[in-house]
């Protein structure tokens, strides 16, 4: 099971998160504080991924759905793996501009948040097989925010995608070191995400080391316990 750790904003937690064992991370690259409150700028972003080693895959997140864009950002900050989600009044990047991104940014992996709110998904998520190198399903608010709500959504539907879509699925929304392996055991993803239930409550720009340790041993042990 795969696991990852998103709002990493320093070096410290970056190199402490990789050596409790995380898989992968999320990097905000954004410095608009109205947008994001775990946002850092690019020479930040590069600092961190400098730090980590090359086994650990670094999700940056870049609130645009701009080929120039994001193609100027990616290479400003080194990313070998972009996430894209959509923002009230940043709408979801198409899936033809998507494939226009990779083809500018060879080797790019695209991981594609999915707004779960409903059936309606599974299809949503289908449109993107060949395209993302992983899905990421999250939960949506009512005014269109797309993750970083702390709350689960229907795992039921989140199931049917890994079921039914042929790209892997990492599922995130308001998971926690509590529910972590209930979450697996329900929705069977190819990995996990948390951000919310695994910073300091008072400040999401750091991570709980302790709940990031709970959360990585939770979910890896979660398909040995039942």
């Amino acid at each position: 099971m795969k696991t990852q750790i998103y709002g990493i904003t320093t070096v410290e937690d970056a190199v402490a998160v990789a050596r409790l064992g995380a898989d992968r991370m999320g990097l905000v690259v954004c410095e608009d504080e109205s947008l994001t409150p775990d946002g850092i700028s690019v020479a930040e972003a590069r600092e961190i991924m400098a730090a980590l080693p090359e086994t650990v895959i670094v999700n940056a997140l870049i609130f645009s759905n701009q080929v120039d864009e994001l193609e100027e950002t990616v290479r400003a900050v080194g990313a070998k793996a972009v996430h894209l989600s959509a923002l009230p009044g940043i709408p979801e990047m198409p899936v033809a501009e998507a494939e226009a991104l990779l083809k500018r940014v060879p080797g790019l992996e695209i991981m594609m948040a999915i707004p779960v709110g409903g059936p309606e998904a599974v299809e949503h998520a289908k449109s993107y097989e060949g395209v993302a190198a992983t899905i990421l399903l999250d939960t949506v608010e009512s005014s269109g925010q797309v993750g970083a709500t702390g709350k689960t959504h229907d795992w039921e539907v989140s199931r049917r995608i890994v079921e039914e879509v042929d790209i892997p699925v990492v599922l995130a929304g308001g998971l926690s070191p509590a529910n972590v392996a209930e979450a697996i055991r329900a929705v069977r993803p190819w990995g996990v995400d948390s951000f919310t239930q695994t910073s300091h409550p008072d400040n999401l720009k750091r991570k709980d080391l302790n709940r990031v340790r709970d959360f990585i041993e939770a979910a890896q042990g979660a398909l040995s316990d039942g």
